[in-house]
């Protein structure tokens, strides 16, 4: 019976050490296995719909190709976009000229003085440069960067920017002791925006109830009493025009608006001045630092409008997506009509599109637009 029994524990100790052995041999064989699958069937395959890095492989494959459209979830960074020429730019400006029945280049060129809006059109003695600036195409960031190069305030001033311009506007240097040769030989630049993401964040900033502007509740008050008949003091003050409402406003007004949300050709000098540089405000990162290095002062706002580095998943963009999807086609079409010529400025894209707000800059841009010249 002893005998039996140590028997028996010498064959479970055989059989326990066998099967820890297959287990061993099998980790093995296996490690070995996925190294020689992954040698025939590459795991980062870009032909696999499983590839873990398809929004890498995206980037890569449109910077190398400029024809390649990555899906709407994996877009490339911001950088892999080159940002238009000036040649580019001005011949859209051209455009835009020509579609508001202006000469295509004005004549006598950089005529400072008559701006249609002498106050928006800055000049800086110091550093020679003017600049129009166009609301809600980040005008405080601009001023607060040439009043620092200009000398004006500190760099981590805390100022009131739009208090401290006053001297530097064009309304206040126009019959000073600068002639019209000096303003017009000084450098020039100015921001464009894409209108659809423009007028969003107007609507955003002084009339949406998220907002709550004090300074533009009375306008809010008249658009609602427009759009809705409602004439009860008491029950206006608790209300907020909705998107829509703004834009039929817009058109009802026929861009004669506040300055924040007329459109920017009525804000630009483009009748009596030539641009020196313009800068898109989609690549506002990007271009000032090229500015700064052209003029030899120091303007790059340092980082983009939002806080998201691709202009087209951004918060505007995607909030503009939302809202002009909500708003009857009829009152789209009026709007795009009246904003054309902003929409030429940089040839920008519509919100349907799937490069919005970005310009479309890969376009012809070597001839003008055969249409506008008839």
């Amino acid at each position: 019976m002893e005998l039996a029994s140590t028997n028996r524990k010498w064959r479970k100790s055989i059989l326990c050490f066998m099967t820890l052995a297959v287990f061993f041999v099998l980790i093995y064989y296996h490690e070995h296995l996925i190294e020689a699958s992954s040698a025939i069937f590459p795991k980062n395959d870009p032909e696999s719909d499983t590839y873990p890095d398809n929004e890498a492989s995206a980037t890569n494959q449109s910077a190398q190709d400029p024809q390649y459209s990555p899906t709407p979830t994996s877009y490339p960074p911001t950088p892999t976009f080159n940002p238009p020429s000036q040649s580019w730019l001005q011949n859209q400006f051209t455009k835009a000229r020509i579609s508001l029945g202006l000469p295509p280049f004005p004549s006598p060129p950089n005529d400072w003085s008559n701006c249609p809006n002498l106050r928006t059109t800055y000049y800086f003695p110091q550093i020679r440069i003017v600049y129009t600036g166009v609301p809600k195409t980040g005008c405080t960031n601009w001023l607060r960067a040439l009043l620092v190069a200009e000398g004006v305030i500190a760099k981590d001033a805390v100022a009131l920017i739009h208090e401290v311009t006053d001297p530097y506007r064009m309304s206040a240097v126009v019959g000073t002791n600068y002639s019209s040769s000096e303003l017009g030989e000084a450098f020039s630049f100015t921001v464009t925006r894409n209108p659809w993401t423009r007028l969003v964040s107007g609507y955003q900033n002084k009339l949406s109830e998220s907002s709550n502007n004090r300074s533009y509740r009375r306008l809010g008050w008249m658009i609602v009493k427009k759009f809705r008949g409602i004439t009860d003091q008491s029950i206006l003050r608790t209300l907020y025009p909705t998107f829509e409402e703004f834009l039929k406003w817009i058109v009802l007004k026929k861009g004669r608006v506040d300055r924040h949300f007329t459109p920017q050709y009525n804000i630009l000098c483009l009748q009596v001045a030539e641009y020196d540089f313009i800068v898109p405000l989609e690549y506002a990162q990007v271009m000032s630092r090229e500015l700064s290095q052209r003029i030899g002062v120091n303007l790059a706002v340092g980082e983009s409008y939002d806080r998201e580095t691709d202009p087209r998943s951004q918060r505007t963009a995607l909030l503009a997506k939302e809202l002009l999807l909500s708003v009857q086609s009829g009152v789209i079409e009026q709007v795009y009509k009246l904003f054309r010529s902003d929409f030429l400025l940089a040839n920008y894209t519509n919100f349907t599109d799937p490069d919005f707000p970005l310009p479309k800059n890969s376009l012809d841009t070597h001839s003008l637009d055969s249409s506008l010249l008839m």
